[in-house]
């Protein structure tokens, strides 16, 4: 997994299930706003 998304993140939230985006919506939209406005990593060349 780590190999096939090599620019993504681990969010460990303890005290929760997989409900998390239920349990704390604002904390999820936290970590999706900083993921998607994070300057963009440059990855590898499939061109």
């Amino acid at each position: 997994m780590t190999r096939a998304l090599s620019q993504g993140q681990l969010a460990v939230v303890p005290g929760t299930t997989h409900a998390l985006p239920l349990e704390k919506p604002h904390l999820v939209g936290e970590f999706v706003l900083g993921f998607v406005t994070a300057p963009a990593i440059p990855g590898p060349d499939f061109g």
